[in-house]
């Protein structure tokens, strides 16, 4: 962590009302006079938004043998239990780890077969997005801890479990391309009194071309904690209106 680097967190943070102007200036200070706890530093982004040239496999290894409602269960009780971790760097390289190994799990799983360099090539974008997510999450750790006004670990655990939310939709993504000519896609809402707007909205919208259209876990309001589905139908038909509606 550098000065720059940490004017620009603390710029945004003011931005963000995480922390007023004048505990960002104190800050500062304190940095210049090396009083900062630094077990309280996010990771660098070059760091925090670097991504592995080929496919994570050592990550992916993780959730070997879960399906996508196991893998997601799972994956919500490690990024729990990392949220003990009394170093936010420690705490934020594990739940990268974590991301990272879900979202290319799924999509394996989904696709039946081990991802290739082509399959990781369209999940680079979607892993870079929620590691830019998790940089901010970090940062506002950091920001916050700092001012001595850190997050609990209950607040840390369950907004950390919200990063599956990226592995269901992927699964449904990479699912879908397997399917033939003349297939919809149904999204179906979880049936609950805590089903929110967006996934209902996503059902009432339907139906869907594959791989087109709102994903669970990627809509939902709940991310991580998301249950609904989108289901596979034959009917050429619909599929051929679609297809024109693109056009």
């Amino acid at each position: 962590m550098n000065l720059d680097h940490l004017i620009a967190i603390l710029a945004y943070a003011v931005r963000e009302q995480w922390i007023a102007e004048a505990e960002a200036l104190a800050l500062v200070a304190r940095f210049n006079a090396g009083a900062l706890d630094r077990s309280a530093f996010a990771l660098p982004q070059s760091e925090a938004l670097a991504l592995p040239a080929g496919v994570p496999t050592s990550e992916q290894r993780f959730f070997h043998g879960l399906d996508r409602e196991s893998g997601q269960d799972y994956f919500a009780i490690v990024a729990q239990q990392a949220a003990n971790e009394p170093s936010i760097a420690t705490w934020q390289a594990a739940l990268k780890f974590l991301v990272l190994g879900h979202i290319a799990h799924q999509a394996a799983t989904a696709l039946g077969r081990p991802l290739t360099g082509e399959d990781w090539q369209q999940l680079r974008p979607i892993a870079l997005k929620q590691m830019v997510y998790l940089s901010r999450f970090a940062e506002q750790r950091m920001v916050l801890a700092l001012i001595g006004k850190p997050m609990s670990q209950p607040q840390v655990a369950q907004r950390s479990a919200l990063y599956s939310g990226s592995g269901r939709a992927v699964s449904f993504q990479f699912g879908e391309q397997l399917l033939g000519d003349g297939y919809v896609i149904d999204y179906q809402a979880r049936d609950d009194s805590r089903t929110c707007d967006p996934c209902i909205g996503a059902e009432q919208g339907g139906p869907y071309l594959p791989t087109t259209g709102p994903m669970p876990g990627d809509v939902c309001l709940g991310a991580g904690f998301c249950r609904c589905l989108r289901v596979s139908r034959y009917a050429p038909a619909e599929a051929a209106r679609l297809r024109g509606a693109l056009q």
